[in-house]
């Protein structure tokens, strides 16, 4: 039986999670058509961070639930269908070192509803199309400081596993293509992502909406595999935003220019060694993005609708995985993060240990679990962070 392996890179429908860039890297399997099956399953996320800023004394705290569910059906042996939907509740706040335990404010709601469809013309050529159905929360309430929950959420540096809740409708298309030579896997894809208008609130003065334009995604993808004991990949992607665009603000009806987002290379590799029970992983993931643009970043009373923060990444990380028995596994994981603005300077810097396990506990049922534990500093050592996370969950299929 051949295997097809492709990676590419998406968006993923209208910038799924916290909107940061994301690696699709699947491999598909061709089953006998008669086994058409279904999955379902929901891992619940707890998300909680400490940042503390020793100048002025002060402790943010930030927790997040995160709720996601996906639904997975497989309709032939070439083609499946995948959904999914997120919600959240995210509590925020903000303390003096000497004064804890005020009241919080929080943000709850559901996300958008994400259709994704695959279809294996080939053993080596792959169609994917996706829709996002604007199903979730775009309003925050001002009175209750919804959106200074918001505007944390977005934050690259905490990663949080539900970012934005409800989107503008939009779709992707896009291709992918494997081939095997001399050992070697190399693959190449492409991805067109258009995000169509919605109404949006500005972060800055909620009581105002605006008609929001996010502008269209086109992405390009490269990689290669090698090794079976010994495991080599990489792989390189190439991300073209067009501009994004506001208009209908009670001060302007044109349409005017907002955002203008450069291009992203988004490089990712590592090497693998696999013997009986034991992996070994060390890889790496490079994040750069070309300077962005505000036409209105010089004025006083410029519209803040998303964050404009373009950092650019660094993530090494070290994971060490052993199947204790059938289809079950335990790994352990060092994470070592960097986030540095447009000149280079360092915005953050995160070291997290991970430890993830899966357990088979009797055909089709799974028990998933997961820790992560950080510390790290922002603001040239004057912010520290500490946080973790924990998940857990049943997983079954049909």
């Amino acid at each position: 039986m051949k295997f097809f392996r492709y990676i590419l890179f998406s968006s993923f429908i209208c910038c799924l999670s916290s909107g940061h860039l994301r690696v699709l890297a699947d491999t598909v399997q061709p089953i006998a058509t008669k086994d058409r099956s279904f999955a379902i399953y929901s891992i619940p996320h707890l998300q909680n961070w400490s940042v503390t800023n020793q100048v002025d004394k002060t402790q943010t705290r930030l927790m997040q639930i995160s709720i996601p569910w996906t639904a997975q059906l497989q309709l032939s042996n070439r083609t499946g269908m995948v959904l999914t939907q997120s919600n959240a509740i995210s509590k925020f706040n903000l303390d003096k070192l000497d004064d804890q335990g005020k009241s919080g404010l929080i943000l709850q709601g559901m996300g958008d509803i994400r259709l994704k469809i695959r279809h294996q013309l080939f053993d080596n050529l792959m169609l994917i199309a996706g829709t996002n159905f604007p199903a979730g929360k775009t309003g925050v309430d001002p009175e209750a400081d919804e959106d200074e929950v918001l505007k944390h959420l977005f934050d690259d540096t905490l990663d949080f596993q539900t970012g934005r809740l409800g989107e503008g409708w939009a779709f992707d298309i896009g291709t992918a293509y494997a081939r095997q030579l001399a050992g070697i896997t190399f693959g190449i894809g492409a991805n067109y992502l258009y995000k169509n208008m919605y109404l949006r609130q500005l972060l800055n003065d909620p009581t105002r909406k605006v008609n929001y334009n996010p502008g269209t995604d086109i992405s390009f993808t490269s990689g290669f595999s090698a090794g079976s004991v010994l495991q080599f990949r990489s792989d390189f992607t190439y991300i073209i935003h067009t501009r994004q665009t506001i208009h209908g603000t009670g001060v302007f009806d044109t349409e005017k220019n907002y955002f203008e987002q450069g291009p992203d290379l988004l490089i990712d590799g590592g090497i693998a060694y696999k013997r009986q029970r034991l992996k070994l992983d060390l890889f790496g993931q490079l994040l750069d993005r070309e300077a962005s643009s505000r036409p209105d970043a010089s004025k006083s009373n410029r519209l803040e609708i998303v964050d404009g923060n373009q950092n650019n990444r660094r993530i090494y990380a070290l994971r060490i995985t052993y199947q204790t028995g059938g289809r079950s596994t335990i790994s352990a994981t060092v994470e070592d993060k960097l986030l540095e603005d447009q000149n280079q300077e360092r915005v953050a810097s995160i070291l997290s240990y991970y430890l993830d396990s899966h357990f088979q506990l009797a055909s089709p049922i799974g028990l998933t679990l997961g820790l992560k534990i950080s510390n790290g500093k922002m603001d040239e050592g004057q912010t520290r962070l500490s946080g973790y996370g924990c998940y857990a969950a049943l997983t079954t299929g049909f």
